[in-house]
Order: C-alpha cells, then sequence, then structure tokens
C-alpha cells in the first residue's frame, strides 16, 4: 500500500510538471499494450548435494511464464509504464509458474505481482525514471544482474549521438520472503558508463564499465539481501559483426566484488567473476538459427547471488536461487519461426567451487512476444 500511495504520488508529479504538446503529438496513438508468454520444458540431472556423494532425484518440470504490460504515452515526452506477471512475488528472480512437476511442490499457481509500475520523461538525451523498473544499465546477460528483479526508486540516464551514455540509480531492493516497510529495506546505488562504436562496416562493438552498491540493512532477515554488502565493479565488452552472411558475437565480462564476506565464512575473500561467451547465427527472423556457447567462473561473493540468473541450477530453495560459487557451462540452440516466435533449447554443466556440489539441467522454451 505504502508504494501504491508513492507511485500515485510519482505519477500525478510528473503529469503536472510534464511539457505541453502540440494538437498534432497528442493525435498519436498513446496507449500500447505489450507482453510475454512461454513454455518450458525442464529436466534437472546429474545433481549431488554438497558432501559430493549425496545425489538429489532427477526432477522434470513443465512451467509457464506470462508477463502483460501497458504503455501510456499522454505526452511525446512522457510515458507512464506498468507490467504485471504471474508468478510468487517472493521470487524476486524467477517469474515462472510450475504447471507439473514428477519430484516436489509444484508451489502456488494463482500470485500476480506488478513488477514494472513507473514514469518516464525524455527531455532531449536525457531519460528519468521514478517507480518501480529494473537495473537500467546496458548488459550483454544476466551473470551480473537478473532483470526480473524489480526495484523501486530513480534513475537518470543520458545518451549523445556518438554512442556514449552514462546511467545512474538509486532503489530500495525485494524483500523476498519478508514484509518490510519502506524504511526497513536494503538500499542499491548504482552508475554505469557505457561506450558503442559502429564501424558501419556490419560491426560494433560495445564497452560498459559500473558500480553496484548494496548497503544491507540490519532488519532484513532472509537469503533475499545475504546479510552482507556489496561493491561491485563490471567490465563488459562485446563484438558483434558478420561472417559468411551470418551474425558473430564474441564477448568477456570481469566483475569484482570489494566487500568481503561474513566473517569466519571461509569464501570471505571468494569475490572475483569472469564470463566468456560466443554466439553464431541470427534471432529474430523467419528461419533463422543461432547456436552458442557461455563460460562462467564466478565465485561466492563476486555477484549478489540472489539477484543475479536464475536458469543455469536449482541451488537453493523454491523462491531463492544462489546464483554464485560455481564454474558453469552454457550450451544454446535457437530457432526462430517468427520475428516474435522462436524455440530455445539450453544444456547447462555446473560444478561449485567451495564444495563438490554439482548438477546438469537441460531447458527448451517455447517465446511469443507481442
Amino acid at each position: 500500500r505504502a508504494f501504491g500511495r508513492a507511485a500515485i504520488l510519482v505519477i500525478t508529479s510528473v503529469l503536472i510538471w510534464a511539457p505541453s504538446e502540440t494538437a498534432a503529438a497528442e493525435s498519436e496513438s498513446k496507449l500500447k499494450l505489450s507482453g510475454d508468454l512461454r513454455l518450458r520444458y525442464e529436466l534437472d540431472f546429474n545433481s549431488v548435494q554438497g558432501d559430493g556423494k549425496t545425489r538429489r532425484e532427477d526432477r522434470s518440470r513443465f512451467r509457464t511464464r506470462t508477463r502483460l504490460g501497458l504503455t501510456w504515452n499522454p505526452t511525446s515526452q512522457l510515458s507512464l509504464i506498468s507490467r504485471v506477471r504471474h508468478g510468487n512475488p517472493d521470487s524476486q528472480q524467477g517469474p515462472h509458474v510450475t504447471l507439473w512437476t514428477d519430484s516436489g511442490d509444484e508451489g502456488s499457481q494463482k500470485e500476480f505481482v506488478a513488477d514494472r509500475l513507473y514514469a518516464r520523461v525524455r527531455p532531449g538525451d536525457l531519460t528519468l525514471r521514478l517507480g518501480r523498473e529494473t537495473l537500467p544499465f546496458w548488459q550483454p546477460h544476466l551473470l551480473l544482474w537478473n532483470t526480473d528483479v524489480f526495484i523501486d526508486g530513480a534513475s537518470l540516464s543520458w545518451k549523445d549521438k556518438n554512442g556514449i551514455s552514462v546511467h545512474a540509480g538509486a532503489w530500495l531492493l525485494p524483500n523476498g520472503e519478508d514484509d518490510h516497510a519502506i524504511n526497513d529495506r536494503s538500499t542499491l546505488a548504482a552508475a554505469q558508463l557505457a561506450y558503442e562504436y559502429d564501424f558501419s562496416t556490419g560491426t560494433v562493438l560495445n564497452f560498459g564499465t559500473g558500480v553496484l552498491r548494496i548497503d544491507d540493512d540490519s532488519d532484513v532477515r532472509n537469503l533475499t539481501n545475504d546479510d552482507v554488502d556489496y561493491t561491485i565493479t563490471a567490465l563488459d565488452i562485446r563484438l558483434r559483426t558478420r561472417w559468411r552472411g551470418m551474425s558473430v558475437i564474441a564477448g568477456a565480462d570481469y566483475y569484482h566484488n570489494f566487500e568481503e564476506g561474513p566473517v569466519g565464512d571461509p569464501e570471505a575473500r571468494a569475490n572475483d567473476a569472469f564470463v566468456l561467451y560466443g554466439l553464431l547465427g541470427d534471432v529474430h527472423r523467419a528461419g533463422a538459427v543461432q547456436v552458442g556457447y557461455f563460460l562462467a567462473y564466478i565465485e561466492k561473493f563476486a555477484v549478489a547471488r540472489f539477484f543475479a540468473q536464475n536458469d543455469w541450477f536449482r541451488f537453493g530453495n523454491a523462491t531463492q536461487t544462489r546464483s554464485s560459487d560455481y564454474l558453469g557451462h552454457e550450451l544454446r540452440a535457437t530457432y526462430s519461426f517468427k520475428k516474435n516466435v522462436d524455440l530455445v533449447a539450453r544444456w547447462y554443466f555446473i560444478d561449485t567451487l567451495s564444495n563438490n556440489e554439482r548438477g546438469d539441467r537441460f531447458r527448451i522454451d517455447l517465446n511469443w512476444r507481442f
């Protein structure tokens, strides 16, 4: 309720101060409906607990993801953006709902959460966002930060015509399984400098460097916030080009957390990560095929593990995935039926760094976007 009142106040204030537009601009379409539907089959196998001996049962699941968004553009510079997703609101990393599983609990299938609710103002080269959004940074993947995580606050972005952009903001983090007042939530402050250079020959270079600062609130006692602080620097570089008529993407990333883990944890200084990946082929075109490979080495406190990806493995619990402390490989194959319909198969092979826990996963997703 407190967030709802705050959002209404923000939206009302923006509407009052938003610049007026001409009648021609106001005659343009002001409402846009968007969304996506995913059908997923998932198999977890070869899974062993931390002692290296106790096996977990293989698990098959059929899952779905449904998201529906609405954008209202009262003026050419102002947008009010909302989105609702089907899924457990206590799981900030995962909007998927289990339709059937051969092992364990299917979980609730009746809950919804508003994971986007913000106002966006674009005066010139600036973009201001107020409300509930996702991290507005350039990211080549989700191994540092999961875009399904909803954060409440404000951000500012600036981009010039030469490909340079700057992003910065401050937000309240989700609370996971606990319910806390606004003044009892952990915070995130982050900034990024990004650059895109187009060689005008079909080759594009992207570069990003940034810092994420998480201050854990002592009143927040749940796995979501991990009860530790983070000061993470990120360095991302990606090259896109063409080879024999096909798209080629290659990238590398490095992350370092300047904070140490809890006192007494033998992995307290395990705070580095690197990622290497390559993709060959096109997507979002009828009949297109893409294959790819990702290598991820993520030490235990290198990333905020309950805000990073939750795709690679089943470690954690029903609502929170422990997305760090592993050496992993992803093999990917994508076939596009249409620009907005594709089939994606992924194979993951994981070994934990600090103990003998391991597990493999296969996923196949049918995605439709509108």
